[in-house]
């Protein structure tokens, strides 16, 4: 490490070019790749701060450009050795300063030569082609990725790591953390320069698109890509097993840092490739994600299958990569057919019990709140897919591996029960074990909505398959049933949250409660009528809570002259009073003022209520937004409740048949009864209609945005993780080794100066995310401190680390989220259907 003099000689020599005068000498640029001597020389802020960096490119851009252009043109043309990691490590240290000037990007990286004059003049044209900066440079990054001795040990094997691609066996080889330091600097520089997209507002994103990552998945020669590609994916996979990965060193935490940061930086780079959507009118498909689509051997499948549900395995903090796994996994089961119809086979119950952890466990905690998101819209889509091994039993040795505080007080009779209850008692508030205390939090509205139409999903489909059930008289109700049909446990647990969700008090807190209603109304209706002997506990619950769907029936009745005004439950005679709910006050006693209504006042849905519509599916007929435009205006909750029809069935058709079949019966065995119920048939025909999630260029958005995020705060992520877990492994030691040096000395110090506390992205004016502290829903924005995360160390209730996804920002630097004056028009309907065949582009 430098002296401080050392130090302050080269911050004046960087601020030598603000000056008025143009900078040609040549032995002028050399100081910059000399001077450091270890990465935190380049990076700390005591050498070189964001305000200097950002004053010399304000006072003088022409020596700016002039500089990062040399930086660029020796990393091309430099051999491995300190020199190039300077370089690497200054151009890092800059990207994020370039890509807040719109047209520095391009006067830099894509124009071939830069003339200083016409720039002054702004005469400057574009002149892109295959020789451009940007294009020598990324070709020479990713041949830096395979350079012996540098970057991976032998030239014989360019795979990183065995695995997928490779005909060796699998037995892994003790990590040499010399290379992985090599590794991580190369893959730090690609990914921050495929990151110019944070500083795109959200809605541009998908649009947009990025020079970088176009560039890397459609022009990288076949050969070099496809190894990128698979040594990714097998660092990732030798990550998720404990005794092979050498994750913790207990003598030295540095060599544990260093191997989660490769891993990390592995794991974000492959799916950055594998989710980048090529924007319109650029010619060539993605290769990396087209490579991820043709694994088709069936051992190197389940090894991708099994080592990214292990990463996501429930424990009582999450992986640090479980966001990039969740993502992977909903990738390769939309580009690669055999991938999906592996985990439709044989890991949808392991997945699904796994995805579902992360939101009954972590969904009031905002640390988590990105990787709660992501595994909801997850489950939501699988539940659309052919989920027919939900319905057998639930696998003992699955279910005795799940945190006790995740199992039920019963065990299930199978998966589709398990999630079932789960929901709704995340829904309810309850805790699922009665040996442990729910937390009594209430789930988030923009969640709320996408857990219930999972719950929609789950209750109304059967198994194909009788699954040869035997009725036990000792078991009673807890017999399992015909088709895999939902369970007393179960059902019963849905009445519970029927209870709940139709309180006059929860009807009126906001429209959108009364959906929620209606959707397990509508589900439970559909399922009975449409499969009346696999939903016979269901039946007998209907039958057992008469009362409850007769108090729904009245409670919806005296809803009749209320209607919701933006947001806020009105009477119908026109004036303007609010409806308190009952268990706050009478509202025949007392009654507030509603908020006058502008008949010219724009769409008054937030930014982030913009990104959660877009992400919603289309609800079933009647209940549709095309449907509610069509409604008469003002037209009052009861005559306007997507699920009025349905709760109509239920009490007089469905119960009152039931009773017909009961009073025509001596049983009073429960058993005999409900053997009675299934028998029962219905006049009615109803559809099943499953909520499908599909893609539209807000929500794949907000998707990419997600892994932006992950990877700003990846650093301080990563040395908070380790603080974590270094105290648990005490007894815990890999005795790997790592080079045959005549000194361990030389290998420990090779390591510390390759490490920085330093975050590059911090205080650069990012656009796609807000970095400030706020408290307003579940979808916060990130607080603007040194420490971004404490995902490890700090899970107190009062912690605010938030997630910065759902804002959609048209300025730099913006304070309060702009209402949108309507909801745009994203793309035509032609566009959207391109995506979803895109991002489906299964391949055999």
């Amino acid at each position: 490490m430098k002296t401080r003099e050392d130090k302050v000689k080269f911050r004046n020599h960087f601020l030598e070019l603000g000056q008025g005068r143009i900078i040609s000498n040549e032995e002028y640029w050399c100081e910059f790749w000399r001077y450091g001597a270890c990465a935190s020389d380049i990076y700390d802020e005591e050498v070189l701060t964001f305000q200097d960096v950002r004053k010399v490119r304000n006072l003088n851009k022409i020596n700016f450009i002039l500089l990062v252009r040399t930086i660029v043109d020796k990393i091309i043309t430099s051999d491995v050795g300190l020199e190039l990691l300077n370089c690497v490590r200054l151009l890092t240290k800059l990207l994020p300063f370039i890509f807040e000037v719109d047209h520095f990007e391009t006067v830099i990286f894509w124009t071939d030569k830069f003339d200083p004059i016409e720039y002054i003049k702004e005469t400057t044209t574009t002149q892109c082609s295959n020789s451009s900066p940007g294009d020598k440079l990324l070709s020479k990054l990713i041949s830096l990725l395979f350079i012996e001795n540098f970057t991976i040990t032998s030239s014989k094997s360019p795979l990183w790591e065995p695995g997928i691609g490779s005909n060796q066996p699998t037995s892994y080889s003790p990590p040499n953390l010399i290379i992985d330091c090599n590794r991580i600097e190369i893959l730090k520089l690609v990914i921050s320069l495929c990151s110019n997209s944070m500083y795109e507002p959200l809605s541009h994103l998908s649009n947009k698109g990025s020079k970088f990552l176009t560039y890397l998945v459609t022009n990288t020669p076949k050969q070099q890509l496809l190894y990128l590609v698979c040594s990714l994916i097998n660092v990732v996979c030798r990550a998720s097993h404990p005794d092979k990965s050498a994750l913790v060193y207990q003598e030295n935490v540095n060599f544990t840092e260093t191997r989660h940061l490769f891993i990390t930086c592995s794991i974000q780079l492959l799916t950055l490739l594998v989710i980048y959507p090529i924007p319109s009118g650029v010619k060539g498909t993605n290769m990396a994600r087209s490579y991820m689509g043709r694994i088709h051997k069936d051992h190197e499948l389940s090894i991708l299958a099994s080592s990214l549900i292990t990463i996501l395995t429930p424990t009582n903090q999450p992986s640090p990569w479980a966001t990039e796994a969740v993502m992977l996994v909903w990738e390769l089961i939309q580009c690669n057919k055999k991938f999906r119809h592996l985990i439709e086979g044989k890991f949808m119950s392991e997945l699904m019990v796994t995805l579902m952890y992360y939101p009954v466990t972590f969904h009031s905690n905002r640390t988590f709140g990105n990787l709660v998101r992501v595994s909801v819209y997850l489950i939501l889509y699988l539940t659309s897919l052919n989920i027919d091994e939900l319905f057998f039993p639930m696998s003992s040795s699955l279910y005795e591996t799940l945190p006790n505080s995740y199992k039920l007080y019963n065990h299930p009779l199978t998966t589709r029960d398990f999630l079932i209850c789960q929901i709704c008692n995340c829904m309810i508030g309850k805790s699922s074990n009665l040996l442990y205390i729910a937390s009594n939090k209430e789930v988030p509205d923009l969640l709320a909505k996408t857990i219930v139409e999972i719950l929609y999903n789950l209750i109304q489909p059967v198994s194909p398959y009788q699954l040869n059930v035997h009725n036990d008289p000792l078991k009673k109700l807890n017999n399992p049933n015909p088709n895999g049909g939902i369970s007393y446990p179960a059902a019963n647990s849905i009445i519970h949250l029927i209870n709940k969700l139709s309180t006059r008090q929860y009807l009126l807190e906001t429209p959108f409660h009364s959906t929620l209603l209606a959707l397990v109304i509508r589900a439970i209706t559909t399922t009975v009528i449409t499969h009346p002997q696999p939903s016979r506990m269901v039946l007998f619950c209907m039958l057992k809570n008469e009362n409850m769907f007769n108090q729904v029936r009245q409670t919806l009745n005296g809803l009749d002259g209320v209607h919701f005004k933006q947001g806020v439950a009105v009477r119908i005679d026109d004036t303007p009073e609010v409806i308190v709910p009952d268990s706050i006050m009478d509202p025949e006693e007392s009654l507030g003022i509603a908020r006058p209504i502008n008949r010219d006042e724009p769409n008054h849905l937030t930014p982030d209520e913009i990104v959660a519509e877009s992400l919603r599916p289309t609800l079933p007929r009647g209940m549709t937004h095309k449907a509610r435009e069509k409604q008469r205006k003002n037209l009052s909750l009861k005559k306007s409740w997507g699920g009025g029809y349905y709760l109509k069935l239920i009490v007089e058709v469905i119960i009152p048949k039931l009773h017909q079949l009961l009073d025509d019966s001596t049983e009073d065995e429960i058993l005999k009864l409900v053997q009675l119920i299934e028998t029962v048939q219905f006049d009615q025909t109803l559809t099943v209609e499953m909520l499908c999630f599909t893609w539209n260029h807000l929500a794949l958005s907000w998707y990419i945005s997600l892994l932006y995020f992950e990877i700003y705060n990846s650093s301080d992520l990563i040395k908070n993780c380790i603080k974590t877990i270094q105290p648990l492994l005490t007894t815990t030691r890999f005795k790997w080794n790592l080079l045959k040096w005549e000194e361990p000395n030389d290998i420990q110090q090779y390591i510390k100066n390759n490490l920085t506390n330093t975050n590059h992205w911090t205080n650069s004016n990012i656009k796609l995310f807000k970095i400030e502290q706020t408290n307003d829903s579940l979808f916060n924005r990130l607080p603007s401190t040194p420490n971004l995360t404490r995902r490890f160390t700090e899970l107190s209730a009062k912690q605010t680390r938030s997630s910065p996804v759902l804002t959609i920002t048209d300025s730099t630097t913006p304070i309060i989220p702009k209402r949108p004056v309507t909801r745009p028009s994203i793309v035509s309907l032609q566009s959207l259907n391109k995506i979803n065949r895109t991002r489906s582009n299964t391949t055999l």
